[in-house]
């Protein structure tokens, strides 16, 4: 199921997978495919011929220029402008108010503006369980 507030603005030619939702106020414009689990998330704009991964969270306001490509997994906070033809690798991390001038390489956080690497993370760090800390600071341990 795909759910797509009546108040999302989504173009004839744009593809969202399974489980996706555009929240009210979102724009998707043409040729556009967008992976499955992946969130447009309210005021979000995303330009013509750009492609989304799954699980891909598009954060409130952030605006995606034309022929750009979000790799799988990937969190574009609020408020980012990622300029035209700009590739994000998959599952990185764009900090909010951040501007993408330059292509970000898989597993890696870059804010600022223009937007800059302030951490890099190995292959399936997502993958990762911290339930050990976790349970340290439910128990007092840390």
């Amino acid at each position: 199921m795909t759910l797509i507030h009546p108040r999302a603005t989504i173009g004839d030619t744009v593809t969202i997978g399974t489980g996706g939702i555009a929240c009210a106020g979102c724009v998707a414009t043409v040729d556009i495919s967008i992976g499955a689990y992946a969130q447009l998330h309210v005021s979000c704009t995303i330009g013509h011929d750009v492609t989304i991964g799954s699980f891909v969270t598009i954060a409130p306001g952030a605006n995606i220029g034309g022929w750009a490509e979000i790799g799988e997994g990937t969190l574009v906070g609020s408020g980012v402008v990622v300029l035209p033809r700009r590739r994000i690798g998959h599952w990185s991390v764009i900090g909010a108010g951040s501007v993408v001038t330059t292509d970000v390489p898989e597993n890696t956080t870059v804010a600022g503006v223009p937007a800059r690497v302030i951490a890099q993370r190995g292959p399936g760090w997502h993958l990762e369980s911290d339930h050990e800390r976790i349970e340290q600071v439910y128990t007092g341990g840390l």
